[in-house]
């Protein structure tokens, strides 16, 4: 059983980042000392909207999935 250190922090991806409630909820995930990826169609929008959170469009994360 592989267990997490006590330093290491979440990693969430939140995809249409952009939209009502992602534009709420990665704050509040960061805030909690998560480790946030932001996703969407527009990369210009996502670095606008989280200027200091890693952004990546969609195509972006199914290019890398079959990546370790």
């Amino acid at each position: 059983m592989m267990e997490e250190s006590k330093n290491s922090a979440p990693v969430i991806i939140i995809t249409g980042a952009t939209g009502n409630l992602g534009r709420q909820l990665v704050p509040l995930l960061e805030e909690r000392g998560a480790a946030v990826t932001v996703a969407g169609r527009d990369l210009r929008k996502l670095q606008a909207c989280f200027p200091n959170t890693n952004a990546c469009m969609y195509h972006e994360i199914s290019s890398k999935a079959g990546k370790a």
